[in-house]
């Protein structure tokens, strides 16, 4: 009987302790990228909450799974706002933010213009996109590409299954991307020579952290591209223990590794195949498209305001060719060979 009792006893805490998780992260100064002490940081809606140390970091622990909102105040600076914090019992959920300094309102003072006025200065359009907005969004695929064209102003050329982003009027070799301030030519398997077009993108949307997609007035910093810029934040190691995940979609299946570098930092890895080319070799298709793609990230604090890191992503396009018969040679015979090998690191 005794032993009975002991194993429904554990059988609950176990149960319990799936269905709760954490939220850490880190806090800064938007301008000067200090860390800021004592800031509150509130789950929305719930009792649950922390305040930064001395390095910013907080963590929340016991927060049940589920979505939540997550709010940042502190006196002196502007309160900012997190949407869609996904809480997993798996690994704990990480949400950076920084904060900016607000200004100090004084007594009413009015201003008469001279002759001639100036314009305000036009502001940047620019959108917000978390990972899960892009997880969850219709039609999107999971594809950080696909689901920016979607927004105003903005068009898909999806003839062919690609992924060619026409912003207000422009072509696909005016688009810029941007990770972790690194600037990548093409982030899509079988891209076009010269372009930003592809078939579809080979950056793992569990490492992506949050997307910000201009499509206009952005400053001279950007070179010649005039239709549009899509910048990623990659996500840190947000954990002290090894973690390991499979995974399996309508077109490819792979594997991601979570290592930890103790307290200072870690290092995340992807890899993933189509398997495409099975299902089509069993249609009995003359050819099909097959690529492989690999994401590395790795950072580590050298000192409070020193950070390491480090970028590499790679991917492997090729077609696979079936010339076992007369009929798929001839249909090989007008085909294009379109192997490609893309590289971004930093």
């Amino acid at each position: 009987q005794h032993i009975f009792l002991y194993l429904i006893f554990t059988l609950a805490v176990h149960s319990f302790a799936q269905t709760t998780g954490e939220i850490r992260g880190q806090v800064i100064d938007q301008q000067t990228k200090e860390p800021l002490i004592g800031v509150n940081v509130i789950v929305e809606e719930t009792t649950y909450g922390a305040s930064t140390d001395l390095e910013g970091n907080y963590v929340i622990p016991n927060v049940p799974v589920g979505s939540y909102r997550l709010r940042f105040d502190y006196i002196g600076y502007e309160k900012r706002l997190k949407t869609d914090v996904i809480v997993k019992s798996a690994m704990p959920a990480l949400v950076n933010a920084e904060l900016k300094q607000s200004t100090i309102e004084g007594e009413e003072i009015v201003v008469t213009a001279g002759y001639f006025a100036e314009e305000d200065m036009v502001q940047t359009s620019t959108i917000g996109l978390t990972r899960e907005e892009i997880r969850r969004f219709p039609g999107g695929f999971e594809d950080v590409v696909r689901t920016v064209s979607a927004l105003p102003g903005v068009a898909i050329n999806s003839a062919g299954g690609r992924n060619d982003l026409l912003v207000r009027g422009g072509g696909p070799s005016e688009n810029l991307f941007i990770i972790n301030g690194i600037e990548a030519p093409n982030i899509n398997h079988f891209g076009t020579q010269g372009t930003s077009s592809g078939s579809l993108s080979f950056i793992n949307l569990d490492f992506v952290q949050d997307v910000s997609f201009s499509t206009g007035g952005f400053s001279a910093r950007y070179g010649d591209k005039m239709s549009s810029v899509l910048n990623l934040t990659m996500s840190e190691v947000n954990s002290n223990a090894l973690e390991a995940k499979a995974t399996i979609s309508a077109t490819q299946y792979g594997a991601d590794f979570r290592k930890p570098f103790g307290d200072r930092g870690g290092m995340i890895f992807s890899a993933r195949k189509s398997y495409l080319d099975l299902i089509f070799k069993a249609a009995g298709l003359a050819f099909v498209p097959v690529y492989t793609d690999f994401n590395l990230i790795a950072n580590y604090d050298l000192s409070p305001k020193d950070k390491l890191f480090v970028l590499a992503l790679s991917a492997i396009d090729d077609v696979d060719r079936d010339l076992s018969t007369v009929q798929n040679r001839v249909e090989n015979a007008g085909i294009l060979g379109n192997a490609q090998y893309q590289a971004v690191s930093g």
